[in-house]
């Protein structure tokens, strides 16, 4: 009597074939997973860049913006100086482009400051009503000034000294100040506030 061929699977091969194959389908989806999780995770440090690049940016062109006034028009010391302190400086400023901070041009006077968020230091940017966090920055974040770009010191002002000499006539010149954010863990930040053009030693008619 002959025997007929076999044909198709058994039990076991067939069970041995499913489990194959449901190995390969876990393998596929967990590579499938992690490259979805490493490609989310890229792009959210991408933007993270993206977004420490504009903040950077901003706070360069604020920094830049500040008008420096030659002694000779100062005519309102208190209200036309710069004063720079370790967590704070404030001046009129005239932006050179719109940031989050402001529009461009005129402002009156600006203020950027390191002021806590979350037991983190921020920077942050007051001109007129409106006042925006700029970025986050590292323990011990500071401002310091410079006039020759050697020697720093916490405060600066180019506010009229008093005393002796404060009779003389001041020169009409330009001036600037080299300004530093220290900022540990992240990128440091330095730009120069100066005098600009003479037209732009004269406050506006409307802001007297």
């Amino acid at each position: 009597m002959r025997r007929r061929p076999r044909t198709g699977f058994s039990l076991i091969e067939a069970l041995v074939v499913l489990a194959i194959g449901g190995m390969a389908l876990a393998l596929i989806f967990s590579i499938g997973r992690s490259a979805s999780d490493n490609g989310f995770r890229l792009g959210r440090n991408a933007l993270t860049a993206a977004d420490n690049e504009i903040a950077v940016a901003d706070a360069r062109t604020a920094i830049g913006s500040l008008l420096v006034r030659p002694l000779a028009t100062m005519r309102e010391p208190a209200r036309q100086a710069i004063v720079g302190e370790p967590t704070s400086i404030e001046g009129e400023a005239v932006m050179r482009r719109a940031t989050a901070c402001a529009p461009r041009g005129w402002q009156g006077r600006m203020r950027l400051s390191i002021e806590p968020v979350g037991g983190r230091p921020a920077l942050f940017c007051h001109a007129g009503e409106k006042s925006v966090r700029l970025m986050l920055l590292g323990p011990g974040a500071a401002f310091s000034y410079s006039t020759d770009g050697v020697l720093w010191t916490p405060t600066w002002s180019n506010a009229p000294q008093t005393g002796v000499g404060s009779n003389a006539p001041a020169p009409l010149e330009s001036a600037s100040v080299y300004l530093r954010l220290s900022n540990p863990g992240g990128p440091d930040i330095m730009e120069t506030a100066a005098s600009g053009f003479p037209p732009g030693w004269i406050i506006p008619s409307d802001q007297i």
